[in-house]
Protein backbone atom coordinates (compact mmCIF):
# COMPACT_ATOMS: atom_id res chain seq x y z
CA UNK A 1 0.00 0.00 0.00
CA UNK A 2 1.22 3.51 -0.85
CA UNK A 3 -0.22 6.75 0.52
CA UNK A 4 0.68 10.22 -0.76
CA UNK A 5 0.91 12.96 1.86
CA UNK A 6 1.13 16.69 1.24
CA UNK A 7 1.23 19.86 3.32
CA UNK A 8 -2.37 20.94 2.67
CA UNK A 9 -4.55 17.88 3.25
CA UNK A 10 -5.07 15.84 6.37
CA UNK A 11 -3.33 13.76 7.41
CA UNK A 12 -0.24 15.88 6.86
CA UNK A 13 3.25 14.48 7.22
CA UNK A 14 3.47 16.06 10.68
CA UNK A 15 0.26 14.33 11.79
CA UNK A 16 1.38 11.05 10.26
CA UNK A 17 4.83 11.25 11.88
CA UNK A 18 3.26 11.96 15.26
CA UNK A 19 1.21 8.78 15.05
CA UNK A 20 4.05 6.66 13.66
CA UNK A 21 6.62 7.93 16.17
CA UNK A 22 4.26 7.27 19.06
CA UNK A 23 4.11 3.61 17.95
CA UNK A 24 7.76 3.34 16.90
CA UNK A 25 10.37 1.35 18.76
CA UNK A 26 13.06 2.52 16.35
CA UNK A 27 13.27 5.08 13.56
CA UNK A 28 15.97 5.94 11.05
CA UNK A 29 15.87 9.29 9.23
CA UNK A 30 18.02 10.33 6.25
CA UNK A 31 17.39 14.04 5.72
CA UNK A 32 19.27 16.72 3.85
CA UNK A 33 19.22 19.29 6.65
CA UNK A 34 18.48 19.44 10.34
CA UNK A 35 16.82 22.73 11.31
CA UNK A 36 15.96 23.37 14.95
CA UNK A 37 13.36 25.94 13.95
CA UNK A 38 11.23 23.27 12.32
CA UNK A 39 12.01 20.31 14.54
CA UNK A 40 9.30 19.12 16.92
CA UNK A 41 10.55 16.38 19.20
CA UNK A 42 7.53 16.24 21.48
CA UNK A 43 6.61 12.76 20.24
CA UNK A 44 10.16 11.36 20.32
CA UNK A 45 11.46 9.29 23.13
CA UNK A 46 8.33 9.08 25.21
CA UNK A 47 9.08 5.40 25.79
CA UNK A 48 12.41 4.57 27.44
CA UNK A 49 13.27 1.84 24.90
CA UNK A 50 12.76 4.01 21.79
CA UNK A 51 15.85 4.69 19.66
CA UNK A 52 16.29 7.12 16.80
CA UNK A 53 19.06 7.64 14.28
CA UNK A 54 19.26 10.76 12.17
CA UNK A 55 21.59 11.01 9.19
CA UNK A 56 22.02 14.52 7.81
CA UNK A 57 23.65 15.54 4.57
CA UNK A 58 24.18 19.13 5.68
CA UNK A 59 24.95 20.25 9.20
CA UNK A 60 25.64 23.94 9.03
CA UNK A 61 25.53 27.26 10.80
CA UNK A 62 21.74 27.55 10.55
CA UNK A 63 21.45 24.93 13.29
CA UNK A 64 23.74 26.93 15.57
CA UNK A 65 21.93 30.16 14.66
CA UNK A 66 18.54 28.64 15.52
CA UNK A 67 19.96 27.49 18.86
CA UNK A 68 21.65 30.79 19.70
CA UNK A 69 18.57 32.92 19.02
CA UNK A 70 16.12 30.87 21.10
CA UNK A 71 14.54 33.02 23.80
CA UNK A 72 13.95 31.51 27.26
CA UNK A 73 10.50 29.90 27.41
CA UNK A 74 10.13 29.85 23.61
CA UNK A 75 9.06 26.81 21.61
CA UNK A 76 12.53 26.59 20.03
CA UNK A 77 14.19 26.71 23.45
CA UNK A 78 11.96 23.83 24.60
CA UNK A 79 12.98 21.91 21.46
CA UNK A 80 16.64 22.58 22.25
CA UNK A 81 16.26 21.21 25.77
CA UNK A 82 14.41 18.12 24.50
CA UNK A 83 16.97 17.43 21.77
CA UNK A 84 19.86 17.87 24.20
CA UNK A 85 18.27 15.48 26.72
CA UNK A 86 17.68 12.86 24.03
CA UNK A 87 21.20 13.24 22.61
CA UNK A 88 22.88 12.97 26.02
CA UNK A 89 20.75 9.93 26.89
CA UNK A 90 22.02 8.09 23.81
CA UNK A 91 18.51 7.50 22.53
CA UNK A 92 19.07 9.80 19.56
CA UNK A 93 22.16 9.36 17.44
CA UNK A 94 23.05 11.89 14.76
CA UNK A 95 25.62 11.51 12.02
CA UNK A 96 26.64 13.74 9.14
CA UNK A 97 27.47 12.34 5.72
CA UNK A 98 30.93 13.04 4.42
CA UNK A 99 30.50 12.92 0.66
CA UNK A 100 27.42 10.73 0.28
CA UNK A 101 24.32 12.21 -1.24
CA UNK A 102 20.81 10.79 -1.42
CA UNK A 103 17.55 11.92 -2.85
CA UNK A 104 14.84 12.08 -1.76
CA UNK A 105 14.86 12.23 2.03
CA UNK A 106 13.63 8.98 3.55
CA UNK A 107 12.88 7.37 6.88
CA UNK A 108 12.12 3.91 8.18
CA UNK A 109 9.87 3.65 11.21
CA UNK A 110 9.92 0.29 12.97
CA UNK A 111 6.70 -0.26 14.86
CA UNK A 112 6.17 -2.10 18.12
CA UNK A 113 3.26 -3.79 16.34
CA UNK A 114 4.09 -6.68 14.00
CA UNK A 115 3.96 -5.94 10.24
CA UNK A 116 3.38 -2.21 10.83
CA UNK A 117 6.73 -0.77 9.71
CA UNK A 118 6.54 2.22 7.37
CA UNK A 119 8.90 3.79 4.82
CA UNK A 120 8.49 7.51 4.13
CA UNK A 121 10.00 8.91 0.91
CA UNK A 122 10.08 12.58 0.01
CA UNK A 123 9.75 15.83 1.94
CA UNK A 124 10.45 15.49 5.67
CA UNK A 125 9.32 18.17 8.08
CA UNK A 126 7.85 18.43 11.56
CA UNK A 127 6.52 21.94 11.10
CA UNK A 128 5.43 23.87 7.99
CA UNK A 129 7.61 22.73 5.12
CA UNK A 130 10.23 25.03 3.69
CA UNK A 131 9.90 26.72 1.22
CA UNK A 132 6.46 27.92 2.20
CA UNK A 133 5.11 27.99 -1.34
CA UNK A 134 4.99 25.07 -3.73
CA UNK A 135 4.40 21.42 -2.95
CA UNK A 136 5.88 19.18 -0.26
CA UNK A 137 5.04 15.61 -1.23
CA UNK A 138 5.85 12.48 0.77
CA UNK A 139 4.86 8.91 0.03
CA UNK A 140 4.32 6.33 2.74
CA UNK A 141 4.52 2.61 2.05
CA UNK A 142 4.33 -0.58 4.08
CA UNK A 143 5.94 -2.67 1.34
CA UNK A 144 8.32 -5.10 3.07
CA UNK A 145 10.64 -5.17 0.03
CA UNK A 146 10.83 -1.37 -0.15
CA UNK A 147 11.47 -1.11 3.60
CA UNK A 148 14.26 -3.70 3.43
CA UNK A 149 15.91 -2.02 0.45
CA UNK A 150 15.77 1.43 2.11
CA UNK A 151 17.08 -0.05 5.39
CA UNK A 152 20.09 -1.56 3.57
CA UNK A 153 20.84 1.77 1.88
CA UNK A 154 20.46 3.62 5.18
CA UNK A 155 22.97 1.26 6.86
CA UNK A 156 25.48 1.83 4.04
CA UNK A 157 25.19 5.60 4.45
CA UNK A 158 25.22 5.41 8.25
CA UNK A 159 28.43 3.38 8.37
CA UNK A 160 30.29 5.99 6.29
CA UNK A 161 28.99 9.01 8.24
CA UNK A 162 30.54 10.85 11.21
CA UNK A 163 29.04 11.04 14.69
CA UNK A 164 28.12 14.67 15.39
CA UNK A 165 26.30 14.24 18.70
CA UNK A 166 29.21 15.80 20.67
CA UNK A 167 29.11 18.85 18.39
CA UNK A 168 25.33 19.12 18.71
CA UNK A 169 25.48 18.85 22.51
CA UNK A 170 28.19 21.54 22.62
CA UNK A 171 26.10 23.89 20.45
CA UNK A 172 22.98 23.23 22.50
CA UNK A 173 24.81 23.65 25.81
CA UNK A 174 26.23 26.95 24.62
CA UNK A 175 22.77 28.12 23.57
CA UNK A 176 21.14 26.96 26.80
CA UNK A 177 23.74 28.08 29.31
CA UNK A 178 25.10 31.20 27.60
CA UNK A 179 21.53 32.24 26.90
CA UNK A 180 20.62 31.70 30.54
CA UNK A 181 23.65 33.73 31.67
CA UNK A 182 22.63 36.53 29.27
CA UNK A 183 19.09 36.43 30.62
CA UNK A 184 20.26 36.57 34.27
CA UNK A 185 22.72 39.38 33.50
CA UNK A 186 19.99 41.36 31.73
CA UNK A 187 17.73 40.92 34.76
CA UNK A 188 20.50 42.40 36.91
CA UNK A 189 21.06 45.23 34.45
CA UNK A 190 24.53 44.07 33.40
CA UNK A 191 25.79 42.86 30.06
CA UNK A 192 27.15 39.32 29.81
CA UNK A 193 30.83 39.32 28.77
Amino acid sequence: MIVLLDEVRSPTLRETLSVLLTRARHADFAVAELRLAGLDLSVLGQKPDQRFRVLVRHFNSEFAYDASTAAPGSAIRNRIERLRDLAVSGRVEVRAARLDVWTPDFSILRSVEPHSDVLLLGAHYFDRPFPLSGAALTSATTSIQAIRRAARRFEELWQRADDIVPVIVEILDRALYDGLADHVAADRGAAHP
